[in-house]
């Protein structure tokens, strides 16, 4: 319950803070700005922040009906409540729409329901088959919407500012509340003796969540002509700076080192390639052993060469998916309930990858449906950041990508980075529909001059 009253808290006066028409709007007209399709989104996610206290496997099943669970499924039931009638009106009067990353992503979401015939931990698939369900939702709203391509990049920009408010939030609490903020398994920090926690999220995920606020927050600022807001971008920045080095965590470093390195690529190279990637190996070089040790928190060299357990973990997941590689089983279910299991490590919530995640849960079929919005995402991106366009969106791409390799990621279940996976998948198929359209124009231009 705690997690939950923070991220309301917290995304509360963000969310009053963010108000377009700042927030003596909120106070006055008592809007905050939002579309339905974006409250039904937020309802989600905050359910999403009510964790039951860890248990294991068998302790699920044998009692899944636990308050913090009941509570999420009501922000679920709440969102799909709000979102219900207007979705039905929207496809009531829609006209047929070319939205394969979206379509892909729905499919897959269909998958996973009938999974829940076959899964191993039915109640377990169910409600995350419902939650998924909750997200869909008001996606297609947005895509049935007048102007899809605008609403899904106002909502990924509306999710990514909320995190960085979850993140701004623990960085302070860290120095000023450290009874809330403050990690309890003792592992030492990058910069300080103790690494950061909070109640609302687990230290690698705001690790990883930082890592992606730098990400975009520093495609901003490359993208930024306003002194101003080149100085604002770059204090965001900061702060995903300085919220990964306090959590300590590696596959946030990995991300912020890869992201920044891709942005650089893209749009300084020359710095990059003769000032930045020389100085960084100089440093490196004179500095190893003292950064090896920060980094590797003096850990085992087992723990380092297995990835802190992950190797081990997806050698037997894909031994075990082998056994069902078609269909899984059950969403949400099988990294857990199938492969963790046989090494009697189900006290862990997943296998830690979010692709084999998927690949457990709902197998090659489910797998590839996911697999295509996240394609069409990435050839999105990569075209926007040859070209310098919505370079802070397309950036994005990189921070999700492998957050999803190292941890569950958007596979095979429900948080902020499944959302703003199916917000870019939106806006790779708006962009791509406007595509097709500005070409039958431009023919039919040429056509009627000749």
């Amino acid at each position: 319950m705690r997690g939950l009253s923070w991220t309301v808290g917290v995304w509360a006066v963000a969310l009053i803070v963010l108000a377009p028409a700042g927030w003596r709007s909120v106070l006055r007209a008592r809007s905050f700005g939002l579309t339905r399709a974006q409250w039904g989104l937020l309802f989600v996610l905050i359910g999403s922040h009510s964790h039951a206290a860890p248990t294991t496997a068998e302790e699920v099943l044998a009692d899944p009906v636990v308050a913090e669970r009941l509570i999420r499924g009501a922000f679920d039931a709440l969102a799909l409540l709000l979102i219900a009638p207007a979705l039905i009106n929207a496809i009531r009067r829609s006209r047929p729409l070319k939205t394969p990353g979206l379509t892909a992503l729905t499919a897959y979401g269909m998958i996973a329901g009938v999974s829940v015939l076959y899964s191993i931990a039915f109640t377990v698939t169910v409600g995350k088959v419902f939650e998924l369900a909750a997200v869909l939702a008001p996606l297609w709203l947005i895509a049935l919407g007048p102007d899809p391509a605008k609403e899904f990049r106002s909502t990924a920009r509306l999710f990514v500012f909320l995190e960085a408010a979850l993140v701004g939030v623990a960085v302070i609490g860290f120095f000023l509340l450290p009874s809330s903020f403050l990690s309890t398994d003792g592992r030492p920090g990058f910069i300080t003796s103790r690494t950061m926690g909070s109640p609302y999220a687990h230290f690698d995920g705001l690790s990883a969540g930082s890592a992606l606020i730098f990400a975009y927050a520093l495609a901003s600022v490359l993208n930024a002509t306003d002194r101003r807001a080149r100085l604002g971008w770059a204090a965001l920045a900061l702060m995903g700076t300085l919220g990964m080095l306090l959590t300590s965590g590696r596959q946030g470093l990995i991300i912020w080192l890869v992201s920044a390195a891709v942005l650089l690529w893209f749009h300084r190279r020359k710095l990059l390639l003769l000032l930045i990637a020389p100085a960084t190996a100089l440093v490196v070089w004179a500095n190893w052993e003292a950064l090896w040790s920060i980094v590797t928190r003096d850990q085992a060299a087992a723990n380092i060469s297995t990835w802190s357990g992950r190797l081990i973990w997806w050698g037997v997941g894909l031994d075990t998916a082998s056994t069902h590689p078609l269909t899984g089983f059950g969403f949400g279910a099988g990294g857990r309930w199938a492969a963790l299991q046989q090494i009697s490590q189900d006290s862990a919530s997943s296998i830690h990858n979010g692709y084999l995640e998927a690949l457990l849960g709902v197998g090659i079929i489910g797998l590839t449906l996911l697999l295509i919005p996240v394609v069409r995402v990435a050839i999105w991106s990569f075209r926007n950041l040859v070209a310098r366009i919505d370079t802070p969106y397309a950036i994005l791409i990189v921070p999700l990508l492998l957050h999803t390799f190292v941890s569950l990621g958007f596979g095979g279940w429900v948080n902020a980075d499944l959302v703003l996976l199916a917000c870019l998948a939106g806006v790779a198929d708006a962009d791509g529909l406007r595509a097709i359209h500005s070409s039958k124009r431009e023919t039919l231009a040429l056509q009627q001059l000749e």
